[in-house]
């Protein structure tokens, strides 16, 4: 086991933070056996340290603007451990100074939690809505009511040994904190205040700006890019819109990929205030729980997008019952659900293509020669649940080594939520020294990490690829508007069973790895990159799962039907009641 997993095992088990407890209890049994001593001011020291690393967040937390403040409350067990070995110190030798200033910082520290609560309740609920100014969280960085906390509770330590010139400090910072800690909480109230008087303005400047659609989003952190991908279609329609989103990463990641009015909703009730005269339709990028609250208003249209193209079972969910429309990349959106036993009417579905691939080159030459090929690697991620999980990570590294094996170039872009699982982690990072070291060795120049992972995008990957290798998930769906041929990862099942739950393999040269090992890799990587005999069942495909659309103006298919539902009355909206299907 490396030094990297050892690490991240401990951090995700909390032993850290278990240690820099068990260090404050020790500085507890030192103060109470010995008093005031060099070792006691040491370990004392080394828990504040370790109570620092510990929690310190690698970027700014849901609820605050910055690093620093998301440090705010964390730690209470190990500084109130440290602070109480410094009065177990004074009853020896404190004078009243002392204890004065350490009973402060008591409360100075209990201060924490009441600033984090108000801070939350001050956030900003509105972004780039005219007429409501944009504005941080709070004026000021409360962080530093943490930093001078910690810091007092250090000094205390020495301080309770009544060393005049360190009491002296102590008080000085615990003044500070005290002043620090009053300013934070006018800070936040004033900006509970400002949101309050927001959220009155509310409904008067949507109904001035008068959108007629929303676009709904509830998901978990780091998923933006499933808004951002429909967001410049939804741009296209040519109607004011706004975007609402339900929890507090949500809002934040929004506000910094969009200039549309983003509203923050934080209960359902809460939702009262954004339903206009004006709006008529929602549209829905995933199919989050708490969609239901707001296909509640059954007066609007309800439209669910989702965010991919696969033959995934959340592709046919049957959530979709509860939205009146379905859009669908092509007929195998529609299929799919007849297919799988999920009864819908008929007229919810409206076949849209998949606008996002509209900027992807089709092959235009026959690439069965002895040329060397660039390959991309695209495994999808493990998913939410055991039985949706696709993932062929645990056997890339032996994909990856085939290719290589075929003197290919890899782009290797993992799906991002990947990062999630340890053990996928380390499958990445193993398949990410192999093509270092390949590089190093050969010179070919691979595409990993950051470079195809974040500067690129997915369908720029597309371009820069020959043939890809994948799994059940919709880049498969994607990548078929290129032609260009594809390898499957079977991991769910193999065979025909495969090939049933799967119907867009039968485009594909599929590699078995439902016992967890890559069989007929060699043989599948063959027919990819040089017999490849399924050049027109790929053709076939691409209208079935993507829409029988003309390539030019592809894009086009998706704004005149989403502005057509947006602009028909509710009449021409069948009402139905889906429990009755």
């Amino acid at each position: 086991m490396s030094l990297r997993e050892l690490r991240r095992i401990l951090s995700t088990l909390k032993v850290w933070a278990f240690c820099a407890d068990m260090v404050a209890l020790a500085v507890v049994a030192c103060a109470a056996s010995y008093g005031y001593s060099v070792s006691t001011a040491i370990l004392a020291g080394v828990a504040l340290v370790l109570s620092v690393l510990v929690h310190k967040p690698s970027e700014p937390s849901a609820y605050a603007r910055t690093a620093l403040a998301g440090l705010l409350a964390d730690g209470l067990i190990t500084r109130y451990l440290v602070l109480a070995a410094s009065w177990l110190i004074g009853i020896a030798s404190g004078g009243l100074v002392f204890w004065i200033f350490s009973i402060l910082l008591a409360a100075n520290i209990a201060a924490e939690l009441v600033v984090k609560e108000l801070r939350y309740n001050s956030m900003p609920y509105v972004w780039n809505l005219p007429g409501i100014p944009n504005r941080h969280d709070t004026r000021l960085d409360h962080g530093y009511l943490y930093l001078l906390n910690t810091a007092a509770v250090f000094v205390g330590i020495f301080a309770a040994a009544d060393v005049t010139a360190l009491v002296a400090i102590f008080g000085v910072i615990v003044g500070a904190s005290a002043i620090a800690a009053a300013i934070a909480a006018i800070d936040s109230v004033t900006g509970n205040m400002t949101r309050k008087r927001e959220e009155r303005l509310l409904p008067q400047k949507l109904a001035e700006l008068a959108p007629t659609f929303a676009f709904y989003f509830n998901a978990p952190p780091n998923a933006v890019f499933h808004m951002g991908m429909w967001l410049p279609y939804l741009e296209r329609v040519g109607d004011p819109f706004i975007i609402i989103v339900r929890n507090r990463r949500n809002f934040n990641e929004a506000r910094a990929v969009t200039d549309r009015p983003v509203i923050y909703r934080r209960a359902r009730e809460d939702l009262d205030a954004v339903i206009t005269p004006s709006l008529t339709t929602v549209f829905y990028g995933n199919l989050a729980g708490k969609n239901e609250h707001m296909v509640w208003y059954d007066h609007l249209t309800h439209v669910q997008m989702n965010h991919g193209e696969s033959d995934k079972k959340s592709s046919f969910n049957p959530a979709y019952r509860m939205y009146d429309i379905a859009f669908v990349a092509g007929q195998a959106g529609i299929d799919r659900f007849h297919e799988n036993g999920v009864r819908m009417f008929e007229d919810a579905f409206r076949i849209v293509g998949r606008p996002q691939v509209e900027n992807v080159e089709r092959v235009d030459a026959d690439l069965n020669d002895d040329s060397p090929k660039t390959v991309l690697y695209a495994p999808t991620w493990g998913g939410f649940h055991g039985d949706v999980s696709h993932c062929s990570l645990p056997v890339g590294h032996d994909v990856v080594g085939e290719l290589l094996k075929h003197g290919c170039t890899v782009i290797f872009r993992p799906h991002p939520f990947s990062y999630r699982s340890r053990g996928f982690t380390r499958d990445i990072e193993r398949i990410q020294d192999m093509l270092r070291e390949d590089a190093r060795r050969q010179g070919r120049q691979h595409v990993f990490g950051k470079p195809a992972e974040t500067d690129m995008t997915i369908y720029e990957c597309f371009n820069a690829s020959n043939a890809m290798v994948s799994d059940v998930s919709s880049v498969i769906g994607d990548y078929l508007f290129s032609e260009k041929p594809f390898a499957i990862v079977a991991v769910a099942a193999s065979g025909e069973e495969f090939e049933e739950s799967f119907p867009v393999s039968r485009a594909g040269y599929v590699i078995d790895a439902s016992t967890g090992h890559a069989e007929g890799l060699t043989e599948a990587v063959e027919r990819l990159l040089v017999i490849d005999p399924l050049q027109d069942r790929r053709r076939e495909l691409r209208s079935y799962y993507l829409g029988d659309i003309a390539a030019e103006g592809y894009a086009q298919r998706f704004v005149n039907v989403a502005r057509s539902v947006i602009h028909s009355s509710p009449a021409d909206v069948t009402v139905r009641e889906h429990e009755d299907v």
